[in-house]
């Protein structure tokens, strides 16, 4: 599987939730806050990126 960055929004699409959901869960203030939610990756101050291949892997561990 190639690995490419990825956005917020089409990390939502994968995983066919909310984007306050998916801000929720990485937010360490919020009670749907999950600590295994894959690491940030800041292309600038205001750009983020996520892992192709590490946001489905944990989408996968999520709906077993």
């Amino acid at each position: 599987m190639n690995d490419y960055l990825i956005c917020n929004d089409e990390v939502v699409k994968i995983g066919d939730f909310s984007r306050s959901h998916w801000f929720d869960v990485q937010n360490p203030r919020s009670p749907r806050f999950d600590p295994t939610v894959p690491a940030k990756i800041y292309i600038s101050q205001r750009v983020v990126r996520y892992w192709h291949r590490e946001i489905v892997l944990w989408i996968e561990s999520k709906r077993k």
